[in-house]
């Protein structure tokens, strides 16, 4: 089955289209905005490079952060439109699932907020929390390894470099892992958004 994933969560924008475990094409762009004006015109460009058009994908997977908010609500209403619009399946990994399968050596994962509290998930099976970089090395266990596109920021452990994250969608979906259905944006904690003020 034709897929194509993409990740507008963490960094790295990535799109990636694979069939059958392998990869076909894959672009990136470490833009940190303009995504909404980046991301269909970088699915066009993987298409090309995959020898297909974007009618011929018969299956969508995007990460569901969390990660930016801005991107992540422009990748996954991008996902939805389009997956609509193909009439073909739309499927979601969570950010932290994605890098625990793009470096499964990792045993924690540190994600980029943008903000001096990271997303951090410190064992398989923790619940993820918001931590400074400080709060997190005080939680350190000896031989921890950390994967995450914020993970260069915890000098007191060692860490692998994370693969755009489209890939490990890709992996995921290969290897039948369990999905997000119907899929929604991933938070640790609430979006700071501001509601209109009652008139």
């Amino acid at each position: 089955m034709l897929t194509l994933a993409l990740d507008t969560a963490t960094s790295l924008l990535s799109v990636a289209v694979g069939r059958a475990g392998k990869v076909l094409a894959i672009e990136t762009s470490a833009a940190r905005r303009g995504q909404s004006e980046e991301l269909l015109p970088l699915i066009d460009k993987t298409c090309a490079a995959a020898g297909c058009k974007l009618q011929d994908i018969q299956r969508l997977v995007a990460i569901t952060g969390p990660g930016s908010f801005t991107g992540l609500r422009i990748g996954l209403a991008a996902a939805k439109g389009l997956a609509f619009g193909l009439q073909v399946p739309l499927i979601g990994f969570s950010a932290f699932q994605a890098a625990r399968q793009a470096v499964p050596e990792a045993t924690g994962v540190v994600l980029e907020s943008w903000r001096e509290e990271l997303y951090v998930e410190l064992g398989v099976g923790q619940a993820p929390e918001m931590l400074t970089p400080a709060q997190i090395a005080t939680r350190l266990q000896p031989g921890m390894l950390l994967t995450g596109d914020a993970a260069a920021k915890i000098p007191e452990a060692p860490y692998r470099t994370m693969p755009p994250l489209a890939l490990a969608a890709l992996e995921l979906v290969a290897v039948g892992a369990a999905d997000e259905t119907p899929i929604a944006p991933y938070y640790v904690r609430p979006p700071d958004i501001s509601q209109p003020k009652a008139r």
